[in-house]
């Protein structure tokens, strides 16, 4: 019996204790920015739909990595498209060190 009253007083103490105590807040990442890079029939790229020339996709690439959370880059290339011009675009964040990049819209392809 005696065991068993001990028991019972421990577990009290312990309830009082932990009562008091609750666990630290757990932050909730930030949600990241979603950049769509369209590359258009014409050799046209959007950004978030603004055509850009090669000096600005190079600058947005360059912000893009030094951004924290870093925005996730979704392509979209025209089945048309001047794959030229993709991988110029791809060697460019590759080398800015941008590395949350993917492909949208593949499956709406025609």
């Amino acid at each position: 019996m005696r065991a068993r009253a001990f028991n019972l007083v421990t577990m009290a103490a312990l309830t009082a204790l932990l009562s008091g105590c609750s666990p630290a807040p757990v932050a909730t990442p930030a949600k990241p920015v979603v950049v769509v890079v369209r590359f258009m029939k014409n050799g046209t790229v959007l950004w978030n739909g603004r055509a850009v020339d090669s000096a600005a996709f190079n600058r947005l690439l360059d912000d893009a990595a030094h951004q924290t959370p870093e925005p996730e880059i979704h392509l979209e290339p025209d089945r048309n498209a001047d794959y030229a011009v993709l991988a110029k675009f791809l060697a460019a964040a590759q080398h800015k060190g941008v590395t949350h990049i993917g492909f949208t819209g593949i499956e709406t392809m025609p």
